[in-house]
């Protein structure tokens, strides 16, 4: 069972120890049920590659020879994603299979959400603390 708790590890020709993004990075990255579904694999690919490169330590070479800038506020991450994407597909074609770099993009994905709270996560806890005033 993987420990939630630490940072995933990797593997795109070196193993990478994924690092925290930048907190409004990753509220950018939130999607409700029904845009991801619109979104599908396309979507989720997009994201997942955003959040690889804004998880991806800025002292550890990227998989490809270019770097894609970091992410800005106001830009789209499906946008923003899609050309990180597209750079490592075609910068790993070869060497690096589809599977991996999607399942590489997933738990970035996965990793870069986890410290996001869903609004039903504030609803609850302002319920319960609502319940325990005198």
């Amino acid at each position: 069972m993987a420990d939630e708790t630490r940072a995933p590890t990797i593997n795109l020709g070196r193993e990478v120890e994924l690092q925290e993004p930048r907190d409004l990075f990753a509220w950018a990255l939130s999607r409700n049920e029904a845009e991801s579904k619109r979104q599908g694999m396309p979507g989720d690919l997009a994201y997942g590659a955003a959040a690889l490169r804004m998880c991806w330590p800025e002292k550890v070479a990227w998989p490809v020879l270019q770097r894609p800038r970091p992410w800005a506020i106001g830009q789209s991450v499906a946008a923003y994603g899609d050309d990180v994407w597209e750079g490592l597909r075609k910068g790993t074609r070869g060497t690096v299979p589809f599977t991996e770099l999607r399942d590489a993009c997933y738990a970035a994905l996965a990793f870069a959400l986890r410290g996001v709270l869903l609004q039903s996560e504030v609803d609850a806890a302002r319920d319960f603390s609502a319940g325990q005033e005198e």
